[in-house]
């Protein structure tokens, strides 16, 4: 028989553990895993858990070492760039979910010198392909000029044969 200490505490036990249930839900459920959501997911999930006051000692010291072990394992997941950028580029998502306030710095700018470098690439490139235009214009080329040949032909009036 289970008594009512018991009960309340695997209603603690519960109640700490659906958090990590639906994160593991959400993850799993998906056909591929999102970097962008792995931020504020373990954000959510970590609020969650640190929200929830258990009503007895067993939830209390579970809910500690639950709380201990997220911050070894997850504590640095906002430094991983790649999950960082996905998450900040991410419409939904963007700045909220995160705590560090120099690695958000340290991803926008990321992020920003990549638009430059992006856009002084395509600037250089467009330079250079400016050069080739004014080159190529020393010596036209007329992508008709066999179409004019051929309409002032008498004989060819007509009779192309090219789409009938």
């Amino acid at each position: 028989m289970i008594s009512a200490k018991e009960i309340k505490d695997i209603s603690d036990i519960i109640d700490l553990l659906r958090p990590i249930e639906a994160s593991t839900k959400e993850l799993c459920g998906q056909k591929y895993i999102t970097s962008r959501m792995v931020i504020p997911m373990v954000y959510m999930m970590v609020k969650n858990i640190s929200q929830f006051k258990p009503t007895q000692e067993l939830g209390i010291q579970l809910k500690k070492e639950i709380l201990f072990h997220c911050e070894k394992r997850f504590g640095s997941v906002e430094s991983v760039a790649l999950l960082s950028i996905a998450t900040v580029l991410h419409p939904r998502f963007k700045k909220i979910y995160f705590k560090d306030p120099l690695v958000l710095s340290k991803t926008l700018k990321y992020i920003s010198d990549e638009i430059k470098q992006n856009q002084d690439h395509s600037e250089s490139s467009s330079d250079n392909d400016t050069a080739t235009i004014e080159h190529d214009e020393a010596k036209p080329f007329n992508l008709w000029q066999e179409h004019e040949s051929m309409v002032q032909r008498p004989d060819v009036e007509g009779s192309f044969g090219l789409m009938t």
